[in-house]
């Protein structure tokens, strides 16, 4: 595992709420391994990234799905029960954690690739081929 980007500390100021701090160091070493799977070493700035991924983790880990839950309860949020497939806890990366986590990278972006032979011919006329003809 790489250099840490976030601590308990960051992961306490990040939920606004007080910390076991055994439990929030362990989460937040998973939120880190989960997202080095993407991207290893984790560049410093991921580090809004693997607070998402904590807060998940350490909010809800069993995705417990009930009204009585307050944030993740039926119509709150971004999770909901009426919405099949949606879990609302645990460690895992999102699209956006993905993607974002590459952007951080600088790969991920568009590229190209000519597959044409350094050494390949064209067939193009003279005046394609930048190339001057007196006749």
């Amino acid at each position: 595992m790489s250099t840490p980007v976030a601590t308990v500390d960051d992961l306490a100021l990040y939920l606004n709420e007080t910390l076991d701090d055994t439990r929030a160091q362990f989460i937040l070493d998973l939120a880190h391994e989960e997202c080095e799977t993407i991207v290893d070493p984790l560049p410093a700035n991921a580090r809004s990234i693997v607070l998402d991924v904590a807060q998940r983790g350490y909010s809800n880990p069993t995705s417990v799905r009930n009204a009585d839950l307050g944030l993740y309860s039926e119509g709150q949020g971004p999770y909901s029960d009426g919405t099949p497939g949606v879990t609302s806890g645990g460690i895992w990366l999102t699209q956006w954690n993905v993607a974002a986590l590459r952007k951080l990278a600088g790969s991920g972006g568009a590229f190209s690739v000519d597959l044409t032979p350094a050494d390949a011919t064209t067939c193009l006329p003279w005046w394609d081929r930048n190339v001057a003809w007196f006749g």
